[in-house]
């Protein structure tokens, strides 16, 4: 069977959501896939594209208590995720650096909770 070309203004559907602060503004995004080393995430394109290599912040909220983690990293790839030239979403890989104890448990958490809710695909 052929895949099925998808509308331009379809947003991506969503595994969970977060919020990605960049040097040229604040990017919101659909994460596809996490793990204790990177996010796979989708934004819609904007005026500026990101740079790749870029340092960035993740914020990730997660519980009744909405609380928020802010993961520092940077983006390691950025692919368009539509496959033509004018593309309305990229996906970007953001690979974490902080080797924060806490941080890492609040993601192992958010991984456990994500998966046995089926927002989003384990191991990115």
């Amino acid at each position: 069977a052929a895949p099925v070309a998808r509308p331009a203004s379809q947003t991506p559907t969503g595994r969970g959501q977060g919020q990605l602060r960049l040097p040229t503004g604040i990017q919101p995004c659909v994460i596809k896939a996490l793990s204790l080393k990177e996010a796979l995430l989708v934004v819609r394109r904007g005026d500026e594209l990101p740079q790749i290599l870029a340092s960035a912040v993740l914020d990730l909220e997660q519980g009744e208590r909405a609380e928020v983690a802010r993961l520092n990293g940077y983006l390691h790839a950025i692919v368009a995720y539509e496959p033509k030239p004018d593309s309305d979403w990229l996906q970007l890989t953001f690979r974490f650096v902080d080797q924060d104890a806490e941080k890492m448990n609040y993601l192992s958490r958010l991984i456990a909770h994500g998966t046995a809710q089926k927002q989003f695909v384990p191991g990115a």
